[in-house]
């Protein structure tokens, strides 16, 4: 079986887009090797595609050895011209390379296309589709290519039951073609590090649906109970930026609210080692991989009651949307059970199980044609 990977968008600052990517393609490449499946792998992608796999920790000389590597152009990734890209030149391309199926996540699949397609389905885009009204026209266009392929697509792949539901309360069920797997993560050793106490992170862009507000507004409820913690945040700058620095200055938190950036994947492997708590704040989210990473590590993970975190970490302790008090109960529980029941490791599967369920679902995808 010769399957495409389509990663023509892919950009170092997709954080969580790259996290998902890397993961999945080299569960695909575990799976397949320890299996001893027939499967050659042909990654599309461009150059910062590339970069983005390797800051995922995807080992590129090892895929150019063992599959195929096609590197577009850069200019390839911007958001219309991937459209246009994935539109016209990727069929070519599975085409030339007698491609059985194309895996696509993001929506960014081909309407029209000789192999099978494989669409994977995250939160975040269900979210957009739903304002597709509220968009400008650009993200309008692309939304109309999505619904598309979302309605001509051979499978589905949705990470979570929430989503697949959802996805087949509108869009039908694509002949029982609609499957739930969730992500995995990298298999973690034991902590190189010891966890502080009242040490608590969280991660992500700083974006107005990450909600990050709610853990300052939080972080002043506990700072005025007299809580002793510290907060360290990693990721991005966005829209927010400014605008919760400012917040953490206003509530008196500069002592206790660290913004630190953008930060290579050891340091925040560290980071994650070193934390008591882990908190999600989102109003929404595609993967909620960064919780199941924490999770992974042993260490507590609080969240947003949302789908998606709910699917990544069950076990989670997890308040409503943007209630900073009902935040700061948690937090404030967590911070003094944590002198006493140390967290076990979550039981989160790993990207061989989710690639060898990838495999499964296409091979019965294409004996379903057959």
């Amino acid at each position: 079986m010769r399957l495409v990977f389509n990663a023509i968008q892919l950009r170092p600052r997709m954080a969580g887009v790259r996290t998902l990517a890397g993961g999945l393609l080299q569960g695909i490449q575990n799976a397949a090797g320890e299996s001893k499946n027939e499967l050659e792998l042909i990654v599309v992608t461009t150059a910062l595609g590339q970069d983005a796999l390797e800051q995922a920790g995807v080992d590129i000389g090892q895929l150019s050895r063992n599959h195929r590597l096609v590197l577009l152009p850069s200019w390839c990734a911007r958001s219309g011209a991937a459209l246009m890209t994935t539109i016209v030149v990727l069929p070519i391309i599975s085409a030339w390379f007698r491609a059985t199926a194309i895996l696509s996540y993001d929506y960014m699949s081909p309407i029209f296309s000789t192999a099978k397609r494989i669409t994977v389905v995250t939160d975040l885009r269900l979210q957009e589709l739903r304002k597709i009204k509220l968009r400008p026209f650009p993200v309008l266009i692309r939304s109309i290519c999505n619904l598309a392929n979302s309605r001509f697509a051979d499978s589905v792949i949705a990470i979570s039951e929430h989503s697949a539901a959802e996805f087949t309360s509108v869009y039908g069920n694509h002949g029982g073609n609609v499957a739930a797997i969730p992500l995995g993560v990298h298999p973690k050793e034991r902590r190189t590090v010891s966890p502080s106490p009242g040490q608590i992170a969280t991660i992500g862009t700083t974006h107005l649906h990450k909600r990050f507000a709610t853990l300052v507004q939080a972080a002043a409820i506990l700072a005025e109970r007299g809580l002793v913690f510290q907060v360290h945040h990693y990721g991005f700058d966005g829209d927010q930026d400014s605008e919760l620095k400012r917040l953490v200055v206003d509530e008196g938190l500069e002592g206790q609210f660290h913004f630190h950036g953008h930060v290579d994947a050891k340091t925040l492997d560290l980071a994650l080692q070193s934390a008591s708590i882990y908190v999600a704040t989102s109003e929404y989210e595609g993967f909620g991989l960064t919780p199941a990473e924490a999770a992974s590590h042993g260490v507590t993970v609080v969240a947003s009651d949302i789908p998606a975190h709910r699917a990544a970490v069950p076990s989670a302790d997890f308040f409503p949307v943007g209630d900073c008090k009902a935040l700061a109960t948690v937090l404030g529980r967590c911070l003094d059970n944590q002198q006493h029941s140390p967290p076990e490791r979550s039981a989160i599967r790993s990207w061989t199980n989710v690639g060898q369920e990838y495999i499964d679902l296409i091979d019965s995808t294409m004996a379903d044609v057959s």
